[in-house]
């Protein structure tokens, strides 16, 4: 797949419903995740699975390309950002009515040049010396970064110096769809 996806909104609303229930399973109440039949949820793409708790940021987790399918790979993310990003605690049951889901599905990545890179439009993978870093293409929006920024901090994201982007660096860019709760 090349392309982004299609979804409409009820599929859109479909995808957020598996990433609450899995959520909620996991917590101990009773869930009931939906089994979506749809051929787009049999998909193979990345994603990844934003939480947020009163506007602030409470996990996030996701995968650049899967060969899991895109329902499938939903109830995963949607597992490990609530309860295994290595940034927060595991979410608790206090926190769960507060909960925001956004989903975000994404194109294949391709290698680009830095000069292709469009902040809003693209997400960027930076990779040097064996580390590697990733923003979504609405990471730099919602903060109010320029392109300088949005390397600088991918840069100390993946633990090198904010200027290391400038030599040697390999780009990969990609597209979403983000979708999401209110």
């Amino acid at each position: 797949m090349s392309e982004l996806i299609t979804l409409d909104n009820k599929q859109k609303k479909a995808l957020i419903e598996v990433a609450r229930e899995a959520i909620k399973g996991n917590l101990g109440y009773e869930s009931h995740i939906p089994v979506l039949k749809d051929d787009i949820f049999k998909e193979e793409c990345g994603l990844f699975v934003t939480l947020y708790k009163k506007e602030n940021l409470r996990g996030c987790i996701g995968q650049i390309t899967s060969n899991t399918p895109l329902a499938a790979l939903t109830e995963e993310m949607a597992l490990h950002a609530a309860f295994h990003d290595s940034r927060f605690s595991p979410l608790s049951k206090n926190e769960y009515e507060d909960l925001v889901i956004k989903i975000s599905v994404l194109t294949p990545p391709k290698n680009v040049e830095f000069d292709e890179i469009e902040v809003g439009r693209d997400g960027v993978v930076l990779r040097k010396d064996g580390k590697s870093s990733v923003f979504l293409p609405n990471v730099a929006v919602e903060q109010g970064w320029n392109k300088l920024d949005m390397m600088e901090r991918l840069c100390q994201k993946a633990g090198l110096d904010k200027d290391a982007w400038t030599e040697g660096a390999k780009f990969e860019a990609f597209q979403s769809i983000e979708f999401g709760e209110k």
